[in-house]
């Protein structure tokens, strides 16, 4: 749990390391906005239960200092193991459109060694990452510049250029 700690420490999350009932550790992330409580499970046949009794202890959690994020709650469960067949598929499905009292999420064997598919399985829960930044060059002169660089004689390229500038069409003399 320590990689999903990571990811969320990184996004602006207050996390801690906790003990419910249910499931021992659960990691227990905070922003103004969400309060998340994750959890690894190997094993698929009591799956439902546990979701409902950490989903239980997060709810009481949350409500023993009420704010406005008490209605924003969610319960990651990283499966270990993929699921065995379509049963535990329809399982995983079931259990994330049930949004009473919580969210929840299902992710199943996420690599512990690469941040990058934990990051885009925690996605929802992250904040939106800033636009990208791109240097602004008008079109025309980075093509002068590329034919340039490709040794177009320069007095070639500038009157092509030119020519599509006022013509839209590519005219060499």
């Amino acid at each position: 749990m320590q990689n999903f700690a990571d990811v969320f420490r990184s996004s602006g999350y207050a996390v801690d390391f906790g003990h419910f009932e249910a499931a021992e550790p659960v990691l227990l992330a905070e922003s103004p906005y969400a309060l998340v409580c994750c959890f690894e499970a190997s094993e698929w046949g009591d799956l439902l239960q546990r979701v409902s009794d950490v989903q239980a202890e997060l709810t009481q959690l949350a409500a023993r200092a009420p704010s406005p994020r008490r209605w924003d709650l969610y319960v990651v469960v990283h499966m270990l193991t993929r699921a065995p067949g379509p049963a535990e598929e329809a399982l995983a499905e079931a259990i994330e459109a049930d949004t009473r009292y919580t969210r929840k999420f299902i992710r199943m064997t996420i690599p512990r060694d690469d941040l990058k598919p934990l990051e885009t399985a925690l996605r929802p829960l992250l904040p939106l990452r800033p636009a990208a930044v791109f240097d602004l060059i008008e079109p025309v002169e980075a093509l002068r510049r590329e034919l340039y660089d490709l040794d177009v004689p320069h007095g070639v390229a500038d009157v092509a250029l030119a020519a599509f500038v006022q013509n839209d069409e590519v005219e060499v003399p």
